[in-house]
């Protein structure tokens, strides 16, 4: 299968270097928001879609407001999916799914823009979330303001597709036999992060599951709070090791932040 991949920085976040690769020095750096657009042909699939252009604006819940002053971030009108997506002549329109990692701002923040998309997140993230209360969803960096009014109507979910085979030992979700793409289920930045592996190309769209590739490459981890801030510690740990396995078997993987 013949595909294109397009990648987009989508607006950048700013945190001490330190805080995702312990061995870097206590540095402000700018981290990107990274979305792709994998092209199958005639079909156009969006992986996240970064964050959201008013994050300056006053007209923002105080949530969101108290999430800019721990995690400064910032996106230029250019820097906005649909704005980037038009100057390679790809109409929003033309993107037929959206493939949510998982529901931080940096992920879902222009979903709004795709007024036809299809959606393909899990339904347990996303109910566990909005069970939530209001400062807890802030704690998850998880603000429903940012989803479009009919995102369940359009949303597919993962858990809904067919059982795929392990990959690397991680379950998965068969999204497309014929194609050859899954849903691998990356635990650890959240409790049910996706990844979306593209088999015959030998690709994984990692997400948040590594914030730099030196974590599977050379082993270096985030600092004590980079791991703090991880839902499940153990379950991240373990991850990365897969992506360390993947990695050495010569998977190409992408990461949100770090590539």
């Amino acid at each position: 299968m013949n595909i294109q991949l397009k990648h987009f920085i989508c607006g950048t976040c700013s945190q001490f270097a330190h805080f995702a690769v312990r061995n870097k020095p206590f540095r402000w750096q700018r981290f990107p928001a990274r979305v792709t657009c994998v092209i199958f042909g005639k079909e156009k699939w969006l992986i996240d879609s970064g964050y959201a252009g008013n994050s300056q604006s006053h007209n923002i819940s105080w949530q969101r407001k108290i999430y800019n002053i721990l995690v400064p971030n910032r996106q230029t009108d250019e820097e906005n999916i649909s704005f980037q997506l038009k100057r390679e002549s790809i109409r929003p329109q033309e993107i037929s799914n959206i493939f949510i990692s998982h529901f931080h701002a940096d992920h879902i923040g222009g979903l709004s823009q795709f007024i036809k998309s299809k959606y393909i997140c899990s339904a347990y993230e996303y109910k566990r979330l909005m069970k939530m209360s209001v400062c807890s969803k802030l704690l998850h960096g998880f603000f429903p303001e940012l989803l479009p009014a009919d995102f369940e109507k359009r949303s597919l979910w993962i858990e809904d597709f067919p059982r795929g085979k392990d990959i690397f030992g991680l379950p998965s979700y068969c999204l497309d036999e014929k194609r050859g793409i899954f849903a691998v289920f990356l635990p650890g930045h959240t409790l049910n992060q996706y990844g979306l592996f593209l088999e015959q190309e030998k690709v994984l769209f990692a997400a948040d599951a590594a914030w730099s590739p030196l974590l599977y490459e050379q082993g270096i981890l985030p600092s004590k709070i980079g791991l703090l801030v991880q839902e499940n510690q153990k379950d991240y740990l373990a991850t990365v090791g897969v992506l360390k396995e993947m990695w050495e078997q010569g998977i190409t993987i992408y990461l949100t932040h770090g590539n």
